[in-house]
């Protein structure tokens, strides 16, 4: 990511978060030093995820990817790792075939501002039905890390995500 010096401190701040998530009380140095978000930054983030799960509803490939960076990381889990906006939006596109996202919405937690990156935590939830399956409850808790893009608008330029249980 072009914020980050380095990858050794991007991850120092995204490991400490993981482990503050989980329960863990003290905030890792990095995160700790980061400011609340501004009300405009927060308004910012909550209207690209409101437009980002509004695209996904429709089926409508470009708006979804509308608040995507180009050199975007999406951790979804088990190893995996999906670099850059091009492999995100073939996924996508493959997705959109076999998957009707039917209520999901997001919940933007809270919001930091980490020296021009924002740091947001938040939840996920809603319905989703696959071909020839029945409806499918969601629960995700994420991370992601926004970049502002030089038009001004707020880019998701890194996501990881997890599941709630029950």
């Amino acid at each position: 990511m072009r914020v980050f010096r380095n990858v050794a401190s991007a991850l120092s701040l995204l490991l400490g978060l993981a482990v503050a998530s989980c329960g863990v009380q003290s905030e890792p140095r990095e995160y700790a030093r980061c400011a609340p978000a501004s009300l405009e930054a927060r308004d910012a983030i909550a209207a690209q995820l409101a437009r980002h799960g509004a695209g996904k509803r429709a089926k409508d490939l470009p708006e979804i990817m509308s608040i995507i960076a180009d050199d975007v990381q999406v951790f979804p889990g088990e190893g995996t790792v999906i670099r850059g906006r091009t492999a995100l939006e073939s996924i996508y596109r493959g997705l959109l075939l076999e998957i009707r996202f039917d209520s999901l919405t997001y919940a933007p937690g809270e919001v930091r501002d980490c020296g021009g990156v924002l740091v947001e935590l938040g939840e996920a939830r809603g319905g989703i039905t696959q071909a020839k399956a029945a409806p499918t409850h969601i629960a995700i808790r994420y991370l992601h890390l926004w970049e502002r893009a030089t038009d001004g608008r707020w880019l998701l330029a890194l996501a990881m995500d997890q599941p709630l249980t029950p």
